[in-house]
């Protein structure tokens, strides 16, 4: 069994270096709270152009299904490819946002475990 002397013995914190850390830790919490928000309200704004660009899609195809004029069709064809284009890239955005939110949360929660095994 290994002798530990004194000198091995971590130093406590002092209270100036215990107060700097938790102020560190909430500037921090306060910088993660803000992105998650952030992203929160893109998230629903984003999903709110994706439901109303599947509306408008809906709409367009049925434009397109009654239309006799070839010129008129094929402008609607188009606006319709656009719809589908922009919702595609909101999809793919709402998708990174989501994997980014879920990261900010991992570490959140990685974090609280640390603190809570540190003080425990």
């Amino acid at each position: 069994m290994a002798h530990i002397t004194e000198s091995q013995i971590p130093a406590p914190f002092s209270l100036e270096e215990n107060m700097a850390t938790e102020a560190i830790h909430a500037a921090i919490d306060s910088l993660f709270r803000g992105r998650e928000q952030e992203i929160r309200h893109r998230i629903t704004d984003l999903e709110a152009n994706i439901w109303e660009s599947i509306e408008y899609a809906s709409s367009l195809q049925d434009d397109i299904d009654n239309e006799s004029n070839d010129s008129i069709r094929q402008l609607l064809e188009g606006q319709l490819e656009w719809v589908k284009e922009d919702r595609d890239e909101w999809l793919r955005e709402c998708e990174e946002l989501q994997e980014e939110l879920n990261d900010l949360e991992r570490k959140d929660r990685e974090q609280k475990e640390k603190e809570g095994c540190q003080k425990g």
